[in-house]
């Protein structure tokens, strides 16, 4: 009988253990949003999440895999670890900004957590260069704050700026260059001062050319 009942006392628990080491799978295809052609050897991650840490911190990653999309964009991975709760999926590495001339992109919200899955992504190239020309007109130096919406899919909601300040000295002109997706109008916000989100005096759009740089000029 003590037996059984240890039995009995077990079985919850194995059940709440193989409840936890959720195995969960994701298959689809990487396409280029401007032209529709899949991308070859892109890198596809999936990161696993065990949850909550201490009184409510950010989940701890428990594990990692990726792979490389084949010659007609495909990709296939699968995820399991002890106390997965949350699974995230990527594309284009973790740890860069680009990958192969293409905006990191990624998805959670979408992936069913111990279940397949079948994920397409469509991420924007970085063919082409934009180039401020901020001049100072003024009779004293001033800080110009600009942000700039390049990814026209908006995933993720990303910056190719940050609102990082570009101190000009008074009658001078610097320059700040950035990578973004080209053959479309580009808007950017810059203000005097600092702004948050798309709260800025000045709001303009300029066109990007593909493989070329685009020279757009700030005057004070």
């Amino acid at each position: 009988m003590k037996t059984l009942n240890a039995l009995l006392l077990l079985l919850p628990l194995t059940g709440l253990l193989f409840q936890c080491q959720k195995t969960t799978q994701a298959k689809g295809k990487v396409f280029n949003y401007v032209s529709g052609k899949p991308i070859k050897g892109i890198t596809v991650e999936m990161i696993g999440y065990d949850g909550l840490v201490g009184d409510g911190g950010p989940p701890e990653r428990c594990e990692l895999v990726e792979t490389q999309t084949d010659a007609n964009g495909a990709y296939s991975l699968e995820i399991g670890c002890s106390g997965m709760d949350n699974v995230e999926i990527h594309v284009g590495s973790y740890y860069q900004q680009f990958q192969s001339l293409y905006f990191f992109s990624t998805r959670s919200s979408k992936l069913r957590l111990g279940k397949s899955n079948e994920i397409d992504f469509e991420i924007d190239s970085i063919d082409g260069r934009l180039k401020f020309e901020i001049y100072n007109s003024k009779s004293v130096g001033d800080s110009v704050y600009v942000k700039l919406h390049c990814n026209a899919i908006g995933e993720p909601f990303y910056y190719c700026a940050k609102g990082k300040a570009q101190y000009v000295e008074a009658g001078s002109t610097q320059t700040q260059s950035w990578p973004i997706t080209a053959n479309r109008y580009v808007r950017y916000y810059w203000d005097t001062v600092p702004f948050s989100d798309f709260n800025a005096s000045h709001v303009d759009s300029i066109f990007c050319n593909r493989n070329d740089s685009t020279i757009c000029t700030i005057t004070l």
